[in-house]
């Protein structure tokens, strides 16, 4: 089996038992090459001044899904022992939006899958003016000047909406719970400064006086009925405790992507919570702006529907248009997927719009194309954007199909950020 070459690194063995594998963007480039062999024949390779890991190696799997869960264990594992090593200190970023991944076919042959999703985040803002009968605008009294108020909260606050980590913004978005419940009810204390009662009891009484201000029940899944216990159960030593603490069974491990979907999801939940709390409790009101769902379709649409597929073998400008070219030109040397095929958008998320194109290797091959070195959306004489994962990556003769998955994301202003890891 001959899969081929990612920035000239083999992606079979010798032994011709590696079928799966996957690249990786790297938040940091390495500043040196190193390869290791986990004890369960997995392979990964790094090289200096590139940014991204390269794994490969046996497995029985079926799907791109599952490969890519396998591949990420094993980029992990990998990265874990080059740092310990002192062979590179790097972390994987944007896994699920920016990926490599390959699997043998049932029907034959390996398809090879790039993915990339870009990320739009732009607040709205609206301008009202009153008028009067005959149409002319009234002039307001100036607002007067905002005293910002400081508060330790927000602090924990930013943190979490800044990091790029999800694990640490949750934590810092429980801190900011924390301390903004150790104004509502602060904990007993005996004279000589140590604690009079436990932290658990102490959490339970406070987020009863917070259900005061904001209905604790919001935190909880509907229908919950003792949602204060529900909280400490589920958010704080489950989520919390596990996110502070390493003790064997009790803990998250770092970039895994079991029960990632979960935790962002109660992250969101418990973000909005402290946000009224801190509406209700210190006066202070997140403005919010933005699109629906249905809204951010509607914009989309038009991308994907003209939206043609480059693929080439060599670097093309972006951004700009090209000068003194017309598209059919400029086009006329690369693989060009027509917007008609492919399958129509899909709403991966209420925020996510994806299309996926398939390319036959024949295809390629009739365009002599043999080595992939750029791949992206061309609209309007212009390269809209293209995968990090430049390679350049020469297709061996197992490759049967190629598909690339191009996504657009919009996040609100009042929406977490997308964490990249």
């Amino acid at each position: 089996m001959t899969i081929g070459h990612y920035a000239a690194v083999a992606l079979q063995d010798t032994a011709d038992t590696w079928r799966h594998g996957a690249v990786f963007l790297l938040r940091n480039a390495p500043r040196m090459n190193a390869e290791v062999t986990l004890d369960d024949g997995w392979t990964a390779t790094v090289l200096e001044g590139m940014k991204a890991v390269i794994v490969r190696g046996p497995a029985v799997l079926t799907s791109c899904d599952q490969t890519h869960s396998a591949a990420l264990r094993a980029a992990n594992n990998a990265l874990d022992y080059m740092c310990v090593r002192g062979l590179c200190d790097s972390a994987i970023r944007d896994d699920f939006d920016d990926c490599l991944v390959w699997w043998p076919d049932p029907a034959g042959g390996v398809t090879l899958r790039l993915r990339m999703v870009h990320t739009r985040a732009k607040a709205i803002s609206v301008t009202l003016a009153v008028t009067d009968a005959d149409g002319k605008v009234v002039l307001q009294p100036p607002t007067p000047p905002i005293t910002a108020a400081q508060h330790d909260a927000f602090r924990f606050i930013r943190m979490s909406r800044t990091s790029e980590y999800l694990f640490d913004s949750y934590r810092n978005m429980f801190l900011a719970l924390e301390r903004l419940l150790s104004d509502i009810r602060p904990r007993a204390m005996h004279p000589n400064g140590k604690p009079a009662e436990s932290e658990k009891d102490w959490f339970t009484a406070a987020l009863k006086q917070a259900d005061a201000l904001v209905p604790v029940a919001k935190l909880a899944p509907p229908g919950e009925k003792k949602a204060i216990d529900w909280v400490y159960t589920n958010m704080y030593c489950v989520e919390r405790s596990g996110l502070m603490h390493a003790k064997p069974g009790r803990y998250h491990l770092p970039q895994n992507d079991a029960g990632r979907a979960d935790l962002r999801k109660s992250l969101n939940t418990l973000s909005e919570y402290v946000s009224e709390l801190v509406s209700v409790h210190r006066g202070i009101q997140r403005g919010h702006s933005g699109i629906y769902a249905s809204g951010w379709q509607y914009f989309t649409t038009p991308f994907f529907e003209h939206m043609l597929l480059v693929i080439a073998d060599k670097e093309l400008p972006t951004t700009t248009a090209w000068d003194n070219e017309t598209d059919e030109m400029v086009l006329s040397n690369y693989v060009v997927d027509e917007p008609k095929q492919g399958g129509p958008p899909v709403a991966e998320e209420s925020m996510l719009i994806t299309k996926t194109v398939a390319v036959e290797a024949s295809q390629l091959s009739s365009s002599e194309i043999h080595t992939i070195a750029v791949v992206g959306p061309f609209l309007h004489g212009r390269l809209i954007l293209s995968s990090e994962l430049s390679g350049p990556m020469t297709l061996g003769t197992s490759i049967s199909q190629l598909e690339v998955i191009v996504g657009l994301r919009n996040l609100n202003v009042a929406d977490m950020p997308h964490f990249s890891a």
